[in-house]
């Protein structure tokens, strides 16, 4: 048998069915609190800055010496090569000393002929001169004398500084050179008349170089002549030279803008060649009561360089002047910034001008473990966490 339902108890379950299937549970919404960028602060304080300009220049030979004979003579004996590092002293060249010596032979003989006539005519002028005491013979006779006396004397002298001439040309007929250094250029050859004046030797001195760098405006009246500078490069890794600012350009190039500095470097090593690469260090600047912005502070923002302080929580967006070029101790500060300010140092990805920052001071950071080990790293944070 079948129970017939009344319609009011089924229009009463059809409407609880309807009314549970179309109804959905709310999930309660939970407002995350916003996240605050921490950062790392550093404090200003003023310090002694010390300007270093780097910049990149070549290195040249600072001083070259041309070799040359005072005489003209055959050559018998070439003893360097081009390309050879020769010492002062070293001996360069042989010239054939067989015409050198006829010439101190003659020169010899010349001069014993002229001392056997001036002493002839020292006897003879004395001579007269008695006779003259004696009024034997007249004025005119002791003056004659005393004239050839004086012609035979200067014939002497004039042997004698022959003889020196060709006894110092002999002498140099073993050519040494007076410096060391590199040959460079080598115009002889063994058997060929060397003509007088002629250069057959250059030699470059190599044990101390030059370098040709340029700076900028902003740069060159920070620069003093004789101040100390470091000088590498990557011919000779490893390795630092001494070297002293030698000159600075009085006029900026026309095509650069730029003023040439020459430095001079010491080379005992004789590593440096003329033509390497050579970047130097100059001392620049220096002020004792700086105000320093550190160089990781400083971001580009729109093509201008920018920095950051905290103020009351919020970071601040500054636009600093400069007063020199980038230095290992910071970029000294003319205005934009106050000893005592609290300057964002990282965590500047996340950093906009007015945005809430939690700041940590360098000294903070570097006591605790719990903060990132690398400053270049921003960390989000929730207002009122201790992490």
């Amino acid at each position: 048998m079948f129970k017939t339902i009344k319609k009011p108890a089924y229009t009463a379950l059809l409407f609880i069915f309807l009314s549970a299937c179309g109804s959905e549970v709310e999930t309660p919404v939970v407002n995350e609190p916003a996240k605050i960028t921490q950062v790392q602060v550093q404090t200003l304080k003023q310090q002694t800055f010390q300007q270093n300009i780097r910049a990149f220049g070549v290195l040249e030979a600072a001083e070259s010496v041309t070799l040359s004979t005072e005489f003209t003579s055959k050559v018998r004996k070439v003893e360097f090569k081009e390309g050879q590092q020769v010492v002062a002293g070293q001996q360069m060249l042989a010239l054939d000393i067989e015409q050198l010596q006829m010439h101190v032979n003659q020169a010899q003989a010349q001069l014993q002929t002229a001392s056997i006539k001036l002493k002839e005519a020292k006897f003879l002028s004395q001579r007269r001169e008695e006779l003259f005491t004696q009024k034997l013979v007249s004025v005119e006779t002791v003056e004659t004398f005393r004239s050839a006396l004086e012609a035979a004397q200067a014939q002497f002298e004039s042997a004698t500084v022959s003889l020196n001439l060709a006894k110092s040309s002999l002498s140099r007929a073993h050519i040494v050179s007076p410096v060391s250094g590199l040959v460079i250029a080598k115009n002889v050859e063994v058997g060929e008349i060397l003509v007088a004046g002629s250069p057959f030797v250059t030699i470059q001195v190599t044990d101390t170089m030059r370098v040709l760098t340029y700076v900028t405006e902003q740069e060159i009246n920070a620069i003093q002549i004789g101040a100390q500078s470091i000088v590498t490069t990557p011919g000779v890794r490893g390795r630092e030279y001494l070297a002293h600012i030698e000159s600075k350009g009085g006029e900026a190039d026309s095509m650069t803008g730029n003023f040439a500095v020459k430095l001079t470097v010491g080379n005992n090593d004789g590593l440096l060649k003329a033509g390497m690469t050579a970047i130097t260090t100059m001392q620049g600047l220096s002020v004792g009561d700086a105000l320093l912005l550190p160089q990781s502070a400083v971001v580009d923002r729109n093509r201008k360089h920018v920095a950051f302080k905290v103020v009351d929580n919020k970071a601040v967006l500054v636009e600093p002047v400069i007063a020199a070029s980038l230095s290992e101790g910071g970029l000294p500060i003319l205005d934009g910034f106050e000893v005592g300010d609290r300057v964002i140092i990282s965590g500047l990805d996340n950093v906009v001008d007015g945005k809430t920052v939690k700041a940590v001071e360098i000294s903070e950071l570097m006591s605790s473990d719990e903060l990132p080990s690398s400053p270049d790293k921003a960390v989000e944070v929730q207002p009122g966490s201790d992490n």
